[in-house]
């Protein structure tokens, strides 16, 4: 499309030269003293105008495109990375190196181990936040996950309090899967 858009324009040039050079409108009896240049040009620097607009409207069309489904893109690797990191905290792995590096004297929003692993799926975040100032996701979205943020936080942490317990963290699990499901079949939407 865009080398047929050149091939044009060069065509043209040569052809209004061509007609310049052989004058053309006069041998036609055509008086070129008497056409109005001005507005000819006028009708001319509209016409580049329009044209540019309409090219710069749909660059920029896709560009807002693009963002809408990279926010979409960065939530859903986000709850991907949340099902990971549960999948990864099996029984072993939270008795043997998670709970002997708690400290379970302090809240666990001051625990560095705690906060690391319920803020590490997201670490995008920032991203997600710019993307949503410029308009990319719908309220939904937005209210969907932070919840499901605030749901996998409160998982992990009582995930990591109650370790000897899996009947009570269990219940949160499931809610947390099913918060999931519900929030990737609305992105998928």
């Amino acid at each position: 499309m865009r080398s047929m858009n050149i091939l044009l324009l060069v065509i043209s040039i040569i052809f209004v030269i061509f007609l310049d050079y052989i004058n053309l409108p006069t041998h036609l009896g055509l008086h070129i003293a008497n056409i109005n240049w001005t507005l000819i040009n006028i009708t001319v620097i509209i016409l580049l105008y329009i044209i540019t607009y309409n090219i710069l409207d749909r660059k920029s069309a896709e560009k807002e495109n693009n963002k809408g489904k990279i926010s979409k893109l960065l939530i859903k690797e986000c709850y991907e990375l949340c099902l990971e990191m549960d999948k990864s905290l099996s029984e072993e792995i939270v008795n043997k190196f998670i709970v002997p590096k708690v400290d379970f004297n302090i809240p666990s929003t001051d625990d560095p181990l705690s906060q690391r692993l319920e803020n590490l799926p997201f670490a995008n975040e920032n991203i997600i936040l710019e993307l949503i100032k410029d308009g990319q996701l719908t309220e939904e979205h937005i209210a969907g996950y932070f919840n499901v943020k605030k749901a996998y936080q409160r998982y992990i942490s009582i995930r990591i309090t109650l370790y000897d317990s899996p009947n009570n963290y269990m219940v949160y699990k499931n809610k947390l899967y099913d918060l999931f499901n519900e929030e990737l079949s609305k992105l998928d939407s």
